[in-house]
């Protein structure tokens, strides 16, 4: 087994500071101020910016990038309760679920509200407010998030980037590497 790199032990740290216990070992949460739900889930290779805000129910699948900023909000108050202030109506049982698929990524200071889900390989212009699920390998932007255009300019070539995540054999490089784990084996 190989010595703990400085890294790999401040991003443990930061998983034992919010309670977290379904992050992979090479998910990573970049420093600063964030308020994260213990229920949130890192898959591999997942990232998730500065001073993101993430609600409960949360999930960031392989290779998903959150940028700085980041809200995943809503269901959390209940409005409905005739005559009684919002503020004194109380929490629900449940949220829904929002999954930030495969190879997603969303930009800067974008909100997504609970239960819309972030489709495979779609990227989410920075400032946007997604209001409804986005479907796989498109880019979308806006208030509310509208369709701009497809991630790739032909289907072949979005097929092959899709087979190419879902196989594993994902050519390393950019600015990006996650923490090595002193448990994994080399």
């Amino acid at each position: 087994m190989s010595k703990p790199t400085l890294k790999w032990l401040l991003m443990r740290l930061r998983c034992w500071r919010f309670h977290l216990r379904h992050i992979s070992d090479s998910a990573y949460i970049a420093k600063g101020k964030q308020s994260i739900h213990r229920s949130l889930v890192m898959e591999s290779f997942s990232y998730l910016g500065p001073e993101s805000i993430v609600g409960p129910n949360v999930k960031l699948e392989a290779y998903a990038m959150v940028g700085p900023r980041v809200s995943f909000v809503g269901d959390d108050h209940v409005f409905t309760n005739v005559g009684c202030p919002t503020i004194f109506s109380g929490r629900p049982d449940s949220v829904r679920e929002t999954i930030v698929e495969r190879d997603a990524w969303i930009g800067c200071g974008s909100i997504v509200l609970a239960g819309c889900s972030i489709g495979a390989g779609s990227i989410v212009a920075a400032g946007s407010v997604v209001t409804k699920p986005v479907p796989p390998g498109v880019i979308v932007g806006g208030t509310p998030a509208k369709y701009i255009k497809d991630r790739f300019h032909t289907s072949d070539e979005c097929s092959l980037h899709n087979r190419v995540i879902e196989e594993g054999t994902v050519k390393g490089g950019g600015h990006y590497v996650a923490p090595s784990s002193p448990f994994s084996k080399s």
